[in-house]
């Protein structure tokens, strides 16, 4: 088992290159649909500036023997309209004209993204987790889970919730052996067949 340790992120230019590559495959490629081959650097940028749903001051990284090997990010519900317009203001000053490239290729997801931005406002919500694949096996995600979950007990969160792919198998039984449940099923994207489930975990 390696040395792990969890560490707030940093407006640093490393972390903001790892989190925009643990962000994107997350995501399963999403971001570089929504905004082409400049997405790394665009939400390398975004990830520096604070007050936004892909902010530094909302993640935090797992390191193993030293090096990066898998992230968190996450927040409040009550806090994300707030979040989500210092996200817009991001994307217009570093996307410029790629933001109509997303616009466009968001429109068959609508109805997908409508479902994932609902947030109970008690909640803590964790908008990524991910591990890089060559640091998969040895408990990683399991302690990036528990760390949030420290973090959102010590906030006064009621639960954590999160959205996961249903076909994600192996993320689904990580979120169930947790503690999650799934609680709501989103609508089917038009384009790529893709759905979620909202899954849930009491933390009072």
């Amino acid at each position: 088992m390696p040395a792990v340790s969890i560490r707030p992120g940093r407006p640093t230019a490393s972390d903001a290159a790892a989190f925009a590559e643990l962000a994107d495959m997350a995501a399963d490629g999403l971001f570089e649909a929504l905004l082409g081959r400049r997405a790394p650097e665009i939400v390398a940028r975004v990830y520096r500036h604070p007050a936004n749903e892909l902010s530094f001051q909302q993640t935090d990284f797992c390191e193993a023997d030293g090096s990066i090997a898998g992230m968190v990010n996450g927040y409040f519900g009550r806090h994300a309209k707030e979040l989500r317009r210092g996200t817009a203001r991001c994307l217009a000053r570093h996307a410029g004209w790629w933001l109509a490239r997303a616009a466009a290729v968001a429109l068959p997801r609508a109805r997908l993204f409508a479902f994932m931005d609902r947030r109970a406002p008690d909640a803590y919500y964790i908008q990524v987790l991910a591990v890089f694949p060559d640091r998969r096996g040895v408990g990683l995600g399991q302690r990036l889970l528990e760390s949030v979950a420290a973090t959102a007990r010590k906030a006064g969160a009621a639960s954590l919730e999160l959205d996961v792919e249903t076909r994600n198998d192996v993320a689904i039984a990580l979120y169930e052996r947790f503690g999650f449940r799934s609680i709501a099923t989103s609508p089917k994207a038009l384009l790529g067949n893709i759905q979620v489930q909202r899954m849930v975990k009491p933390l009072v």
